[in-house]
């Protein structure tokens, strides 16, 4: 079953802008390989750590937003863990609200607010 996801990756800052952006393009490729179908992507570019991580205090961010069958996430996983550009990450399920739910839950909201 094809669900919803979204990722959030540092790169090593010690790179510069230009040589972040083919390892970006290489990322999103492998998770195209992977067999992602990628609806959004965000560069939020190079950022303070909140901790050191392998010595390093700054890093560039990564946001992406895609969808895959979940029989293909731990080897996506296994992938950006081995690759030495990519400091960290973390995947997580997103979920995707229909305009029915969405009506609904602002009604709730109005419901609530009135009392």
């Amino acid at each position: 079953m094809v669900e919803h996801y979204e990722i959030l990756y540092l790169i090593n800052g010690d790179k510069t802008e230009e040589e972040v952006k083919p390892i970006t393009e290489s990322i999103h490729e492998i998770l195209r390989q992977a067999g992602a179908m990628i609806s959004k992507e965000d560069f939020w570019g190079k950022r303070k750590l909140a901790y050191e991580i392998d010595h390093q205090r700054q890093g560039y961010y990564d946001y992406v937003e895609f969808d895959l069958e979940g029989t293909k996430l731990a080897e996506l996983d296994r992938i950006l863990t081995l690759n030495e550009n990519v400091l960290r990450h973390q995947m997580v399920t997103r979920i995707v609200l229909t305009p029915e739910q969405l009506a609904a839950r602002d009604k709730l909201r109005e419901r609530i607010a009135a009392k």
